[in-house]
């Protein structure tokens, strides 16, 4: 899944665990995109539906 950067004050590191909420979504698989908005992409973990992420708030922790 892709996910829009907003408000980072650093870019989470290849391997970072992706939350929504509390719950654990997956790991950052790659960062891409213009260095003042980057997009991160997360690989979600295989008991997460991604569709039901769509507009919720990804939290990454480094």
């Amino acid at each position: 899944m892709v996910v829009e950067s907003k408000g980072l004050k650093e870019l989470p590191k290849v391997g970072s665990i992706a939350f929504v909420q509390e719950r654990r979504i997956g790991k950052v698989f790659d960062i891409i995109g213009r260095v003042d908005m980057p997009y991160v992409i997360i690989k979600a973990f295989r008991n997460i539906n991604s569709e039901e992420l769509i507009n919720e708030l990804v939290y990454i922790k480094n």
